[in-house]
């Protein structure tokens, strides 16, 4: 599990990030242009507003995965970190509840994980597109069952995580030469 979680890690810190970068980096780009265009020249393009937004989204969605991997994604900690402090008995509360809301985000992700493939995949049959006309919406909607699948592993290796710490085992020791730590 801790080549996996190594290799995993390595995949997102190598090709992930850099392609939302880029999908951050193009909407940035366009807007700017744009500013320009519409301000300066009188012109705009009239596909502007649906390269932005559906760039940024696809761009956000793909990091989830990433953030979920390092553990920065947003998360409400207080009550674990209150019990960790309790003591060994409110440690072991605490690992047990984190091992049951990955459990449960597993579950809740595997889901939207088939409902968004089934959804891209009617986008794709129904031939939707955004609301200047220029983009397909399916491959947009592509890019959300891809996020999810990639939020599924990342919660799959956390899971394990959690767990082993609950059982007292060691702790996927490759994590800080992946780059993540607590």
């Amino acid at each position: 599990m801790d080549r996996g979680y190594a290799s995993w890690a390595r995949f997102e810190q190598s090709w992930i990030r850099p392609v939302c970068s880029v999908l951050f980096l193009g909407p940035v780009l366009v807007a700017l242009v744009e500013v320009f265009r519409r301000y300066l020249l009188g012109e705009s393009f009239p596909w502007h507003e649906d390269f932005v937004i559906y760039s940024t989204l696809a761009a956000i969605w793909l990091y989830f995965g990433v953030a979920e991997t390092s553990r920065s994604h947003l998360r409400v900690t207080i009550l674990l970190d209150y019990l960790r402090l309790a003591g060994p008995g409110g440690s072991r509360v605490a690992d047990l509840l984190e091992v049951i809301a990955h459990a449960f985000a597993l579950l809740y992700v595997v889901a939207m994980f088939y409902w968004s493939v089934s959804f891209a995949l009617k986008l794709y049959g129904l031939g939707m597109v955004t609301f200047a006309q220029t983009f397909h919406v399916w491959p947009f909607a592509a890019v959300l069952s891809v996020s999810f699948a990639f939020v599924a592993i990342s919660i799959v290796f956390n899971l394990y995580r959690a767990t082993s710490r609950l059982l007292g085992r060691a702790v996927l020791a490759v994590e800080e030469e992946a780059g993540y730590h607590d």
